[in-house]
């Protein structure tokens, strides 16, 4: 029996679950408690960053939640579109 991969199903109905793939980029180590999920990068203003949650077994990000993400990086994995419903 064929099975599809849990991304590719994520992917296929991003835009009706407001869900996405976290596809992370862990080059920076944060020098702040307050940083992107993502990049890892320190955030100077958190009121213009999405909260989000992770779910860290499949990396499937959703909004709302206890973490922060960029907008940039929002925008890079597709979650940009949905916060503006």
């Amino acid at each position: 029996m064929f099975t599809t991969h849990p991304w590719r199903k994520l992917l296929s109905g991003r835009r009706m679950t407001a869900m996405a793939y976290l596809d992370p980029d862990f080059r920076n180590l944060p020098k702040t408690e307050t940083f992107c999920v993502r990049c890892q990068k320190d955030m100077s203003d958190a009121t213009s960053a999405l909260r989000v949650s992770v779910d860290w077994d499949t990396w499937d990000v959703t909004l709302g939640g206890d973490h922060l993400m960029g907008r940039d990086c929002a925008k890079k994995i597709g979650l940009m579109e949905e916060s503006r419903r």
